[in-house]
């Protein structure tokens, strides 16, 4: 069994950093697993664990793309699973995740999600987030590219050709996805992975929903995210290329 290094990008709230980890903990069982905080918020994260069994890195930039590659340099392990700081692995994820990495032509991937189930979310705002979840279903699975909320696994040879996570302020996992396309098979895994619904909840899901359709139709007609402000990309945006996805079928624990 090979080591499995869990990345949490701190940027904004680390409000639910603690349940994460601990869940994380608590579902890697006793598979060789580090847990590394790259934290952007200074003591409020640290607070939170700084009674648990987590690497806790600083990173200098708040930039969420520079935070994931800040705890990427720290980590050992032979596997690098990328994670927001509000979401719950699925049962026996590092598990599936070894199965899926059998397959010598798999890169990398992720988990299907589902939103976490959060207070207030009945009746009209409840059924627009269920076609929120529907669609994006839909989108990842078609084009094979993720966001840090399902958490994204990369073999970590593989993270290091790619050159890690480009320096933008957006669309970074989009970006990091298209590239494990380039090197060779992406798959999806479940049973899901349980993401928040905050941001959502916090813009109002339709209004949220069609930025984030505005933002990539952008992305596709060639407009790229503006770069934090002091740094410069090494690394130019790929173009989309139609992936070609693995479903997690057969694997340990898979929901499908």
């Amino acid at each position: 069994m090979g080591l499995i290094s869990v990345i949490l990008p701190v940027v904004a709230d680390a409000g639910r950093l603690d349940r994460t980890v601990l869940h994380t903990q608590y579902e890697a069982g006793l598979w060789p697993t580090e847990i590394i905080v790259a934290n952007t918020v200074g003591e409020s994260a640290a607070r939170k664990v700084q009674s648990l069994d987590v690497n806790l890195i600083e990173c200098s930039s708040d930039d969420r793309s520079e935070a994931l590659n800040c705890g990427a340099k720290a980590a050992k392990g032979e596997v690098l699973l990328f994670l927001a700081a509000d979401s719950l692995v699925p049962r026996r994820f590092a598990e599936s995740i070894w199965w899926a990495l059998r397959d010598p032509r798999v890169v990398g991937g992720a988990f299907d999600f589902e939103f976490d189930p959060y207070p207030y979310t009945h009746g009209a705002t409840h059924n627009a987030l269920d076609a929120v979840h529907l669609l994006n279903r839909i989108r990842f699975r078609w084009t094979g590219n993720f966001v840090i909320e399902q958490g994204i696994f990369v073999r970590r040879e593989v993270f290091d050709k790619i050159g890690g996570f480009q320096r933008v302020q957006k669309l970074e996992d989009l970006y990091f996805s298209r590239a494990m396309k380039r090197r060779g098979r992406t798959a999806v895994l479940g049973p899901p992975m349980l993401a928040s619904p905050r941001r959502f909840l916090r813009n109002g899901v339709i209004k949220q929903f069609v930025s984030d359709l505005l933002m990539l139709a952008f992305d596709g007609l060639g407009a790229k995210p503006r770069r934090p402000r002091g740094q410069n990309s090494q690394n130019k945006p790929q173009l989309p290329t139609l992936s070609e996805v693995v479903k997690g079928e057969g694997l340990p624990g898979n929901g499908h």
